[in-house]
């Protein structure tokens, strides 16, 4: 019977209470399971590819393939460190404190240093990694499918890091801004 009654401020109010419930507390956890499920999925199979990468005859091909499955396994392992904290945040959320939904744990202590060093701090950290990651793998994947490594020193210099060290790097830089 609501079929053309005008909407007030307070049922515009309620609606996106009712929205951030769907979205921010059951959906949320669901998408992170998945993430953590698909990304696993992903090193286990990164993991497969990089054995079997020793058994290949062109040791410069085999090197360049390494380091950008290497660049893909910690990308991977980003986004699932990131699900892994993003699953847990309805414990942080409060949505209309008397009605909807409220965690049991939202007014404690922890609660908040859950949300403020958790997810705030370490989840963006994970985030700027993660971006990293992906620059880094789409920049050396280009480095080697063009051959311009040669012609560069920059790019030269790039593509002959340790993925690991720069990986250490982005995610220190992530914890410092």
């Amino acid at each position: 019977n609501n079929i053309g009654r005008q909407l007030t401020f307070y049922d515009l109010i309620y609606d996106v209470e009712v929205l951030k419930f769907v979205f921010g507390i059951i959906l949320m956890p669901i998408v992170c399971f998945i993430g953590i499920v698909t990304n696993a999925l992903s090193i286990l199979t990164i993991r497969s590819q990089i054995s079997s990468l020793k058994k290949e005859k062109c040791q410069q091909n085999a090197a360049n393939k390494k380091q950008i499955l290497i660049y893909l396994k910690l990308n991977a392992w980003n986004n699932l460190l990131f699900c892994l904290l993003f699953i847990f945040k309805p414990i942080t959320d409060c949505v209309e404190t008397n009605s909807i939904f409220c965690s049991a744990f939202y007014f404690k202590r922890i609660s908040s240093y859950y949300f403020i060093f958790g997810l705030n701090f370490l989840g963006n950290a994970l985030k700027i990694g993660s971006n990293f990651t992906s620059l880094c793998f789409s920049f050396v994947r280009y480095a080697f499918t063009s051959g311009i490594d040669s012609k560069y020193k920059f790019v030269g210099r790039m593509i002959r890091y340790n993925p690991n060290r720069v990986f250490a790097v982005f995610f220190a830089l992530g914890l410092i801004i």
